[in-house]
């Protein structure tokens, strides 16, 4: 029922081993009671995957609960969501480098920052499906 990751680290005692134990069924458990907290006020909710670089497993329990967005700060973590069979919305939570641009518009719903198209290079960004929504979420800058 558990999945662990581990990640290692260096310190000044050695290599060491640190590790995040994680329940996927408390996951589900809290995504559920966030859900519906979320809707009876009447609000989206968007689970976001920080610490488990995209895990389909996890992500696909927090799926089985109902939430329909998923928010992603690497588009390698959405690459390998969308590998595994999962299509929830994608909310791109951080761009990544301009030259990755390309790849934005064709793996993400819509980025969470405003994203800044170089003059002349208008062309070079085509989307293939639904226009690329863009959120402006008000006092991040």
């Amino acid at each position: 029922m558990k999945v662990v990751r581990r990640v290692s680290y260096n310190s000044l005692r050695g290599d060491r081993m640190a590790y995040v134990v994680i329940n996927k069924l408390n996951i589900a458990n809290n995504a559920r009671y966030l859900l519906n907290l979320t809707g009876r006020a009447g609000v989206e909710m968007t689970s976001v995957t920080k610490v488990v670089c995209g895990d389909p497993e996890i992500v696909s329990k927090i799926i089985e609960t109902g939430v329909r967005e998923i928010g992603e700060s690497r588009l390698e973590n959405i690459d390998r969501i969308r590998k595994s069979g999962l299509s929830p919305t994608f909310l791109l939570l951080r761009l990544p480098s301009p030259q990755l641009y390309r790849k934005v518009v064709e793996s993400v719903d819509y980025p969470l920052e405003r994203v800044e198209i170089p003059e002349g290079s208008q062309g070079t960004l085509r989307r293939v499906g639904p226009p690329l929504e863009v959120h402006l979420h008000g006092g991040y800058r």
